[in-house]
This record gives structure tokens, C-alpha cells and sequence, in this order.
């Protein structure tokens, strides 16, 4: 008699929670971002020539922007003007403001210095990008600066390439480093507002006395839709 052998029955497939913080995460266009406010915005213009410069735009503004108004405007809200975070935050970004500035108009100095040196520049075309947008807190209109200036930089750079003062690995490099300052400025600031966020968040949630418990109940029953709409995003 010959014995069957069943195989074993296939194991079910593991059910996996989804996420949907991380869902909203990665459907945020940071680009389509509005407050939920009727705030004030301006609106800008920019015109990029680098393919350098234009994809820096088109990948940090966005959340840049997002991160300054809600350091500039939603954390003093959560605070109710009551905390120091706010202020502590506009001096950081203006010690970070500034000395990307310095960084970056010091750098364009030299190299307009060696192609003056060089001789008459080479003259470079470029397909140029506009794009119109609004800003909706002075910070994110001083961070268009350095987008600007970094466009700049890297156009003088492909001068002194075509120039021969560089080769492609130093312009190349150059390039990169240009970018890369922008780039750290940006996920600076991010962060930023990251960490100073949370660190609001924890605060309210643990109230130091009864009397702080009860302030923070009324707090909570009367919140401004500008911190749910930051808070959302």
C-alpha cells in the first residue's frame, strides 16, 4: 500500500498594515502647497538658464518654502506668541541666509576674476526656464537668492570651461559643490522645522502643572486651521 504525501498547504501571504502618513508623504506636492489661510503671498518670477540651477528649483523650493513659513508663521501660532522657538528660528535662518550669501558672493568674485584674466569670456547660450509662482512669507523670497545666485555661479563656471582655465573634471566638481551648498541649505531648514515642530508638539503634550493642563484643554478646543493644515502636511 503506498502512502500519499501531502504537500503542505501554501502559507498565507502576510497582511501588511498601510501606512497613511506615509501615503500622504509621498503623494505632498510640495509645489501644489497652500495655507489654509487666505495669507498674504507675492507673486515672483524667476529665470533659471543651468539645467543645474532649474532642477535645484524644481526639487528644493518646494519644501523649502513649506519649511520656512511654517518656521516663520505656524510655530509662533502653536506657541501663541507665548514661546521663544519662533525667535530662536528667525535668528538661525538669518545666520544661515547670510553666510550662504557671503559663500556664494565671494566664490562669484573669484571666478569673474579669472576669467578677467583669461581674457574676453566665451559667449554661451542657454534654453532659459521662467517660472511664476507665489511665496507666502518674506523668508522663502530671500531663499530665491541663492537659486539665483547659484545659476550664476555655474554659468561663469561653463565660461571658464569653454575658456580652458578649468577642465571637465574641475568644472564638473565645481559644479557639484555649487549645487551642493544650495542643497544643504535647504535640507537644513527642513529639518529644522522638523525637529522644532515635534519639540512644540511634545511640549503641549505635557503640561508642567493642573493649571497648565487646563490652558492647554482650551488651547486645544480653539485651534487655529492654520496649525491643522501644517500639521497635515
Amino acid at each position: 500500500m503506498n502512502a500519499t504525501i501531502e504537500a503542505p498547504a501554501p502559507s498565507a501571504a502576510p497582511v501588511t498594515t498601510p501606512n497613511p502618513r506615509a501615503k500622504r508623504q509621498r503623494d505632498f506636492d510640495p509645489w501644489a502647497w497652500r495655507p489654509a489661510v487666505s495669507a498674504p503671498q507675492l507673486h515672483c518670477e524667476i529665470s533659471l538658464k543651468t539645467v543645474f540651477a532649474q532642477k535645484l528649483l524644481q526639487q528644493l523650493f518646494g519644501r523649502l518654502q513649506v519649511a520656512l513659513y511654517g518656521m516663520s508663521v505656524t510655530i509662533p501660532i502653536m506657541e501663541r506668541d507665548m514661546g521663544a522657538t519662533g525667535s530662536k528660528l528667525a535668528d538661525v535662518f538669518q545666520r544661515s541666509h547670510q553666510h550662504l550669501t557671503h559663500v556664494q558672493h565671494t566664490t562669484t568674485e573669484r571666478y569673474r576674476q579669472w576669467l578677467q584674466a583669461a581674457g574676453a569670456p566665451p559667449a554661451i547660450s542657454y534654453q532659459a526656464q521662467t517660472r511664476h509662482f507665489p511665496v507666502f512669507c518674506p523668508n522663502a523670497k530671500r531663499a530665491l537668492e541663492h537659486f539665483s545666485a547659484a545659476d550664476n555661479m555655474i554659468q561663469l563656471l561653463d565660461q571658464l570651461w569653454y575658456a580652458n582655465v578649468l577642465d571637465a573634471t574641475q568644472h564638473k566638481r565645481a559644479v557639484l559643490e555649487t549645487c551642493a551648498q544650495v542643497k544643504n541649505f535647504s535640507r537644513e531648514m527642513e529639518g529644522l522645522w522638523l525637529r522644532s515642530k515635534a519639540a512644540v508638539l511634545r511640549a503641549q503634550a505635557t503640561p508642567k502643572s493642573p493649571a497648565d493642563a487646563v490652558t492647554q484643554a482650551d488651547q486645544q478646543a480653539t485651534t487655529d486651521p492654520a496649525i491643522e493644515s501644517s500639521l497635515a502636511a
